[in-house]
């Protein structure tokens, strides 16, 4: 189980991209799906699946763009 706090910074390769501002959470699992992270002034949704680690008010993702 990872903890993930509202406004904690999202990582990727070390690379800041921005701050979780909301948390999906799909209702017929009752777990977390995505991540909404405001990213250069527009929000995005990340799935859940990207986040390989999550401490305090940091979470790491791995997630290449191609």
């Amino acid at each position: 189980m990872k903890e993930i706090n509202i406004g904690a910074t999202v990582f990727s390769s070390q690379q800041e991209l921005g701050r979780v501002e909301q948390i999906v959470l799909d209702c017929n699992a009752y777990e977390a799906s995505h991540l909404v992270v405001k990213h250069a002034g527009h929000h995005v949704l990340m799935p859940i699946a990207w986040v390989t680690g999550a401490e305090h008010n940091r979470v790491d993702i791995n997630h290449s763009e191609e």
